[in-house]
This record gives C-alpha cells, structure tokens and sequence, in this order.
C-alpha cells in the first residue's frame, strides 16, 4: 500500500441541522424519491435520517414516512471532485456522537482506473435544533 496512493480530507466541514418532530405511527412502506442506489445512511434524529448515494455525490436528508428528502447537500466543490470523472462513490458512514464519518470506495472504478475522487474519509457534525434546517459551512 502507498500511503501517497490516498487522500484524507480535513474532518468537520458541514454542520447539518435538523428540526426534531414527533414520531410516526405505524409501520409503513415509504418510496423515498430523489436517489436510486443508496450506499450509506444514518439516523440523525428520532424521525430523520442522512443517506448517500454511490452514484453522485450529494446528501440527502429526510424524515420517516415522508418520500422527498428535506435537504440535498452538494459534497462535489467540498471534495474538490474532478469534473471529468465527478463519481467519489461514497459507500459508508458510521456515527460517533453528533459526528457522521464517511468514507468513500478507495477502489478504482469499473475499467480499473485509479481515481483520486473515490479516496476520501470525512467527516459532517450534526446540530439538533427545532426551529432550524440547513447547513452551515
């Protein structure tokens, strides 16, 4: 392994705030629309969680039982992805605290191609508030 073959990006760039509601009744089944093949999720709240998804590179937050996502977080500019091969393929994060890490593929992509964009470890802070939602940089 060549340590020069990895790229580790500054922790804690993008505070996500979410608005904590009352939870849902029941089980149900929820379609949630704006991704096709998530890689990664995580609660953020009792009703509210935070997904990845290896085909682009953005965030997506939503809250249980409910199909559109609440936010759509753009991590491209952040990762300082390179536009002529934009994937960074996300594929997991784990929560320590308020803290989400993730961690992108760090394999080449399906021709065998060595890409920087998938070598990236991160991490985002989350904030409880009940009157807001957003992201603060």
């Amino acid at each position: 392994m060549h340590l020069s073959s990895f790229r580790v990006t500054t922790l804690v760039t993008f505070t996500v705030f979410v608005a904590v509601a009352a939870a849902q009744p029941g089980p149900t089944v929820v379609e949630y629309l704006g991704i096709c093949d998530a890689s990664a999720a995580t609660a953020v709240s009792a009703d509210q969680f935070i997904v990845a998804n290896d085909a682009d590179n953005v965030l997506r937050v939503y809250r249980c039982n409910k199909p559109g996502a609440l936010q759509n977080i753009d991590l491209s500019s952040f990762l300082k992805i390179n536009p002529d091969h934009p994937e960074a393929d996300i594929e997991g994060v784990t929560r320590l605290g308020q803290r989400l890490f993730w961690i992108a593929s760090h394999g080449r992509n399906k021709e065998g191609k060595f890409r920087p964009n998938r070598h990236h470890l991160f991490a985002t802070d989350i904030a409880i508030d009940t009157a807001l939602f957003g992201v603060a940089t």
